[in-house]
């Protein structure tokens, strides 16, 4: 329940008629969204204070939000993103993020902007509460030292866009593999840069579209076989620069548009030629560099050669420093001569 803890004085300018209203807001351990900071974390280069933290962006149901800043004092009716708390001495702090009552948290950006974020190295507690979450869109964005992280799950039943959410928090690799993600259609570097690698085979996607850049610059290399990408039509950069090298081969990817570097510099070495590419527009760079062998290679070309005549024409399509064999000379001279691909690889061996 809320506590009513704000009294706002009115004088009327009328005898006997000057009154007190008290104004409901939550301030409660389970009415707010909550997490630690530690001030003494700073950017380099910035310029700021150990003892200073700012507040990070947001967005309420009436665009105001109270604070407990964790050191006993308290703002209410905060409408400033940028309003900065100064402590008494440096250290570690919990902040609690509670609208007044009948509003919800609709976002928060903890770099909006500012170099805050940095300083960021728990959430306790997702609010869902007196939450209402409209996107997580680089929520944890840049949050370098994000290493605690709550057990729940957030509430994503309004939710379709988690895009950027962990984007550069480089120590973030916390169990998320409770969420709700059946909504979702933007998970687009989402653990980018981060140090993510944990299960989430069960995550639901129904309705995704764009995976570009999910899990690029990461240690990812989890089996995510069983996921229903049928959906999806952006996986360009999905697995760049990663160690990823898990059978994918059962993916439905007949809806999918773009695969621009999407195994570009990774470890991947599987078989994809049952993928459908009968909607695959471009695909420049896709195994540039990684250590697909001749025969997946070879069984790749085949089989998409197979699935014409429900095959694109003017497709670029990248496996730079991949050799293939005359077992697919046929499949490769359909690409490229009767749709006019243009491939890019290391010839025939």
């Amino acid at each position: 329940m809320p506590t009513y803890n704000r009294v706002k004085h009115y004088n009327l300018g009328i005898p006997y008629w000057d009154i007190d209203i008290i104004i409901p807001s939550y301030n409660d351990e389970n009415y707010s969204y909550k997490y630690k900071i530690n001030t003494e974390i700073i950017m380099p280069g910035e310029i700021i204070a150990n003892n200073e933290y700012r507040l990070p962006g947001f967005i309420t149901t009436n665009n105001l939000i109270n604070v407990d800043w964790g050191d006993g004092s308290f703002d209410y009716n905060v409408a400033d993103i940028k309003m900065l708390h100064t402590y008494s001495s440096p250290g570690i702090y919990t902040i609690k993020l509670y609208p007044n009552y009948g509003q919800r948290i609709k976002q928060i950006r903890h770099n909006q902007g500012y170099f805050f974020g940095i300083k960021v190295i728990e959430l306790i507690d997702w609010g869902n509460n007196v939450a209402d979450w409209s996107d997580m869109i680089v929520h944890f964005l840049s949050c370098q030292n994000l290493t605690g992280f709550t057990t729940s799950a957030p509430d994503l039943s309004n939710v379709n866009n988690v895009s950027g959410m962990f984007l550069g928090a480089t120590s973030f690799n916390n169990d998320v593999s409770s969420w709700d993600m059946s909504n979702i259609t933007n998970t687009s570097a989402m653990f980018y840069d981060t140090s993510f690698n944990q299960d989430i085979s069960s995550w639901n996607f129904t309705k995704i579209d764009d995976m570009s850049g999910m899990f690029m610059n990461s240690p990812f290399n989890q089996d995510i076989s069983s996921w229903n990408v049928g959906t999806a039509r952006y996986v360009f950069d999905m697995f760049r620069n990663t160690p990823f090298n898990q059978d994918i081969s059962s993916w439905d990817t007949s809806n999918v548009i773009r695969m621009d570097g999407m195994f570009r510099d990774s470890a991947f070495n599987q078989d994809l030629g049952n993928w459908n590419i009968s909607s695959l527009t471009t695909a420049p760079n896709m195994f540039d560099n990684c250590p697909l062998s001749t025969t997946n290679y070879d069984n790749l070309l085949i089989g998409w050669a197979a699935q014409a005549p429900n095959i694109q024409s003017n497709v670029l399509f990248g496996a730079a420093g991949i050799n293939r064999t005359s077992a697919s000379l046929s499949a490769y001279n359909t690409l490229t001569t009767t749709y006019n691909w243009t491939i890019t690889d290391a010839g025939l061996i």
